[in-house]
């Protein structure tokens, strides 16, 4: 004759049960909020290199007399930018590539989608403090170089 099998008491069906899905529940709210939170982090960290790269451009523009429409390169930027480890200007963090464009002109960021939380786009809405700031710094100063 087999031994008779001993039952699990309830208790321990329920707390494990709930364990499982309390588990189960913060996975589904850890997961997505974390990968939101790297995104968003890629994205911030482009916006303030394309900030950067703006303001070479207009620093560049001033020291040598330059006017809109001129195309600034990486060599002509270097002096007025904080470079990377390798001597190079700064990279977006998501991977994309920058382009510099003309001055008058925002540089631009490959990914530069508006679709959140991948917003790699210098006057994006959520960033309309800086394009305020832009707007009025060009109202005020915009004309100085034509006075030099």
């Amino acid at each position: 004759m087999s031994k008779p099998q001993k039952k699990l008491p309830v208790l321990k069906v329920i707390t494990s049960g709930l364990a499982c899905l309390f588990v189960g529940f913060l996975i589904v709210i850890v997961v997505p909020n974390f990968v939101r939170a790297t995104h968003q982090t890629a994205a911030n960290g482009c916006i303030n290199n394309l900030r950067q790269l703006d303001s070479a451009k207009e620093q560049w523009k001033l020291e040598t007399g330059k006017k809109n429409g001129d195309v600034p390169t990486e060599a002509d930027l270097t002096p007025y930018i904080k470079l990377d480890s390798n001597g190079k200007l700064p990279k977006c963090p998501g991977g994309g590539l920058y382009t510099l464009n003309q001055i008058g002109e925002d540089p631009k960021c490959s990914i530069g989608t508006s679709a959140w939380p991948n917003n790699h786009i210098l006057n994006d809405t959520n960033n309309t403090w800086w394009f305020n700031f832009k707007a009025a710094w060009h109202r005020i100063f915009g004309n100085l170089s034509q006075i030099v």
